[in-house]
């Protein structure tokens, strides 16, 4: 269930918004690439009602439709919220708009995932390698 915030404002983030993005993705070392963003024209911002950019998610989207959800992040104090939620539903909805016929999300919050209705792939798994 998604909780209702009067003062949070969801839209799409802008260029000027670029260094509030990578702020905040700062905040969380070794979790997400702040040099690596998906364009902001794929990508939804959270503000708080001093404007001020407490969440963050985008599409990385190929010339085939096939899209991956990317740099998913909010201020710690609006943890368990249900933010990540809305910024998610958001963001689907704009990708159904370009015509995105699957979504992929490679991400250490498999819970939050399964409970919006990802589903782990049957064709593909995530492999990794520490050098």
């Amino acid at each position: 269930m998604l909780k209702t915030f009067l003062h949070i404002k969801i839209r799409q983030a802008r260029k000027s918004d670029l260094p509030a993005i990578k702020n905040l993705i700062a905040k969380f070392p070794g979790e997400l690439l702040p040099h690596h963003l998906p364009p902001v024209s794929d990508s939804m911002v959270a503000v708080d009602a001093s404007g001020k950019i407490i969440a963050h998610v985008g599409l990385d989207i190929s010339k085939s439709g096939f899209a991956e959800v990317r740099s998913m992040v909010v201020e710690k104090k609006y943890h368990g919220r249900g933010l990540s939620g809305m910024l998610l539903q958001r963001l689907e909805k704009n990708a159904k708009k370009k015509k995105c016929w699957e979504l992929v999300a490679v991400t250490n919050a498999v819970k939050f995932f399964l409970r919006q209705g990802y589903k782990p792939s049957k064709k593909s798994a995530v492999l990794f390698k520490a050098l």
